[in-house]
């Protein structure tokens, strides 16, 4: 009885520690998703401004032509 109480709680463990190595990658994964959003969220920004500052000089450069 003691032999498969045992080996009952050794499969909780093994089952335990493979769902926890299973969550380590997908909390890897999401770290690495997350850093390629805020990457891409600054270069969009970065893209916005420019076109800001493209289309004031276009503005700008009209209202001196009048």
């Amino acid at each position: 009885m003691d032999i498969y109480l045992l080996s009952i709680l050794a499969g909780l463990v093994l089952g335990v520690l493979t769902s926890l190595r299973y969550l380590i990658k997908l909390v890897e994964r999401v770290e690495k998703l997350t850093q390629r959003t805020e990457r891409l969220e600054e270069k969009i920004q970065l893209e916005v401004i420019e076109l800001l500052k493209s289309v004031r000089y276009e503005k700008a450069k009209k209202t001196r032509r009048r």
